[in-house]
């Protein structure tokens, strides 16, 4: 009953000539949920241990994949391992949730789409989150999944490109920013060519970069807080309105100016 309406729902991306899918077993949704020992208190056999739990999502991405012919480059997963939202929570942590990598990357899928530790639900956690999740866990799955691996959550340009340039990833995705400014790229390229105009001003006045305002040094590193607040982008980005998340209307979806050569927001 829980797989059959992902693989419909499958058939019909493709009949309506989709590219692929994203299964989403993230967010604390139903997926999620059977993937969390904080939630999943079943004693058959899609609970108790997390070979059991991870059964559906298995399952799910099986019926899936064949709904393209085997193809899984059709199909992404999304997850979000650090989540509390619906109750999310994990008695090992890393354990579990490398165990659901691996056990996806054996799957031959499109990529991975991971949720980061500062985000959880739709609010920011640039703190506390992190302190509980370990550090090494993006450096962990790196080293088992072998295919595309995305990150999305709180970034900002510079940490985005700081993310790829370390390949600790090889997609940053962004969806607020997005939201209120839908010509982002244009957006970040022209805040890109400022940055480079300050760098080239600073060397001129025989300083090698700076990272007091988060700029990325000769050492690649990343300097400033990776706070949304704090992006040295701000002039160029239009700030979104939380509060119409989620409205159903045309009000702070369709309605955000794009940017024009020359201006700042």
């Amino acid at each position: 009953m829980v797989v059959e309406p992902f693989r419909k729902a499958a058939c019909n991306a493709r009949r309506a000539q989709y590219d692929g899918v994203e299964i989403h077993a993230a967010n604390g949704y139903l997926l999620e949920q059977f993937l969390s020992d904080g939630t999943n208190h079943r004693t058959d056999q899609f609970g108790g241990n997390i070979e059991n739990r991870f059964r559906v999502l298995r399952e799910v991405c099986t019926a899936v994949i064949d709904a393209w012919d085997g193809d899984g480059r059709r199909v992404g997963v999304r997850l979000s391992p650090s989540g509390t939202f619906n109750d999310m929570a994990d008695s090992d942590w890393m354990s579990h949730w490398t165990y659901i990598v691996r056990e996806l990357d054996k799957l031959g899928l499109a990529y991975l789409h991971v949720v980061e530790p500062r985000i959880d639900g739709s609010a920011d956690r640039y703190t506390d989150r992190e302190t509980k999740i370990p550090r090494t866990w993006r450096k962990t799955w790196r080293n088992i999944w072998s295919g595309t691996l995305i990150g999305a959550g709180g970034y900002t340009r510079r940490t985005a490109e700081a993310a790829l340039r370390n390949k600790d990833l090889d997609l940053v995705c962004f969806g607020r920013k997005f939201i209120s400014n839908p010509d982002l790229p244009a957006r970040f390229a022209a805040a890109a060519r400022s940055d480079a105009g300050l760098r080239e001003a600073s060397r001129a006045q025989g300083r090698r970069g700076s990272n007091d305002k988060g700029f990325h040094t000769e050492e690649g590193e990343i300097g400033g807080e990776e706070r949304e607040e704090d992006d040295d982008d701000v002039s160029f980005l239009c700030p979104y309105e939380r509060e119409t998340f989620y409205g159903g209307g045309a009000q702070g979806y369709t309605d955000y100016p794009f940017w024009r050569k020359g201006e700042t927001s």
